[in-house]
């Protein structure tokens, strides 16, 4: 039992500590509603092909590396081509791919 409760708590603790607080979206521009699409479109893709992703840290930080011109990306392009085709492939297994 003192298991079940030490376990559950670490659960929670984590669970609230990876919550960002809700930011608003302002659409005033035509560019923000552009960005503002592209992201609600790239989600729903993910969501629907990735159902196993639940939290955004490694994603927003491959938009941002390569969006910014003085960071380089982790992995190449083609890296991670080959990732997503492994892991979308039918005979996948979704085991890590070593590169």
């Amino acid at each position: 039992m003192k298991n079940i409760i030490i376990l559950s708590s670490l659960i929670l603790l984590i669970a609230c500590k990876t919550e960002k607080p809700e930011e608003s979206v302002n659409l005033i521009t035509e560019l923000d509603s552009v960005s503002y699409s592209l992201g609600v479109n790239i989600g729903e893709n993910i969501k629907k092909q990735f159902e196993d992703i639940k939290t955004l840290d490694n994603f927003e930080a491959g938009i941002k590396d390569v969006l910014e011109k003085e960071v380089e990306a982790k992995i190449s392009d083609n890296q991670a081509q080959a990732i997503i085709q492994h892991v979308t492939s039918p005979k996948s297994n979704k085991k890590k791919v070593n590169l």
